[in-house]
């Protein structure tokens, strides 16, 4: 790698360092901050809902602005811009209806900022011959970090220090999107204009989307009541941290050394392999709660998420019309992270409720659904672009 690609790929890697450190404080202490402020536990749910449906409605919006106009970094700029408003406005806040309309504008803001980096991150890789999983590796280790020091620095002090962590990561997030390369896709106008049209009436890029959600979505039980369960059946809290520990390094490694795999199997095997190790992976959770096979199967989280996500990321760039690529990484986050997730997490309460810890059963069973759809897309992809012409491609 030489001076100008080590030079770019730090630019992007801060880009991720700073967006996943606000994610690495936000996931675990962000309720935290609003029990604060004087909301209950519903009403935190549905503040937290709006991230959701920021990711399912806003992202795409936002994204097909992107690909009509040809840019992705200055859009990212002012988004972060108004992210940093929008999250400052959170401080002199009180009660439910004060929080939820600042977390509305704040929403609109955060979320559109991923699916655009993400793109404009593969468009550059792409041109510039670099190696996505070495730089999406920050985000990875940015979160851990982040979580631990957060939980740390939060000990014995007052939840306000919470607010000051994010809205750093925030105001850093919108320094690192000053920095990012400027990298814009070829257009021909037309395709830019219909972005949503000429995707989702592509059934080959409906089959990805389904597959792909589908094993990222199983994940819901894991991410919800993962530490509830383990907790129950008698694990400490330090063991349950490793547990969670392990899942995240086990991705950081494979973002480390995955590209050549992935180049060698492609995108569809990529995501057939994420299933079949999810079916592995929720049905031993499901059936033991023993430490050693729970050892043993969190490592996969390399395959069920990692694997997949490379895949997705690998797939868009190489399939998806380069006009209409923001629109395709946003219509993969709505559906993989904001529907898909959305509706398995309001399914996940009742399932655990219901079965505890065989509600990891209903997840082995998205992943085997998501593994006949990835099967089928394989099949029916065959290497080209979809896209570019809507109308001959059903």
């Amino acid at each position: 790698m030489n001076a100008s690609q080590t030079g770019i790929s730090i630019r992007l890697a801060l880009f991720y360092t700073a967006s996943f450190g606000v994610v690495g404080i936000t996931l675990p202490f962000w309720p935290v901050w609003l029990g604060s402020k004087g909301l209950d536990a519903s009403e935190i749910g549905i503040v937290l809902a709006l991230t959701i449906s920021g990711k399912t409605i806003i992202a795409p919006a936002v994204a097909r602005y992107a690909d009509h106009r040809g840019e992705r970094r200055r859009p990212m700029i002012a988004l972060a811009a108004l992210a940093v408003l929008a999250f400052s406005a959170f401080w002199p806040t009180n009660g439910f209806w004060q929080v939820f309309i600042v977390s509305m504008v704040f929403a609109t803001a955060w979320t559109g900022i991923m699916p655009l980096g993400e793109n404009l991150t593969m468009l550059t890789v792409h041109a510039r011959g670099l190696d996505y999983g070495r730089i999406r590796l920050w985000g990875s280790l940015a979160f851990v970090v982040a979580a631990v020091s957060g939980g740390w620095l939060l000990e014995g002090r007052p939840a306000s220090i919470i607010f000051i962590l994010i809205l750093a990561g925030v105001s850093l997030t919108f320094l690192s999107c000053l920095i990012l390369p400027d990298t814009r896709p070829p257009t021909s106008g037309a395709i830019a204009h219909r972005p949503f049209r000429s995707l989702l009436s592509n059934r080959t890029f409906l089959l990805f989307l389904g597959a792909v959600s589908l094993v990222q979505a199983s994940h819901s039980v894991y991410y919800a009541f993962g530490t509830i369960h383990w907790r129950a059946s008698g694990h400490a809290d330090d063991v349950i941290g490793w547990l969670w520990a392990e899942g995240v390094i086990a991705e950081i490694i494979l973002f480390a050394i995955g590209a050549g795999l992935l180049r060698k199997i492609g995108p569809a095997s990529a995501i057939i392999l994420a299933a079949i190790a999810g079916m592995v992976r929720w049905g031993v959770t499901a059936s033991t709660v023993q430490l050693e096979p729970l050892i043993a199967v969190q490592a996969l989280h390399a395959l069920t998420f990692g694997a997949a996500h490379m895949a997705a990321m690998s797939f868009i760039i190489r399939a998806a019309a380069p006009e209409v690529s923001a629109t395709a990484q946003a219509l993969y986050a709505a559906a993989a992270y904001g529907i898909g997730t959305g509706l398995t997490m309001l399914a996940a309460g009742h399932l655990y409720e219901a079965f505890a810890g065989g509600a990891y059963w209903a997840m082995a069973a998205m992943s085997a659904m998501g593994l006949v759809l990835a099967v089928l897309f394989g099949r029916r992809w065959n290497g080209g672009r979809i896209g570019a012409e809507p109308s001959c491609q059903p």
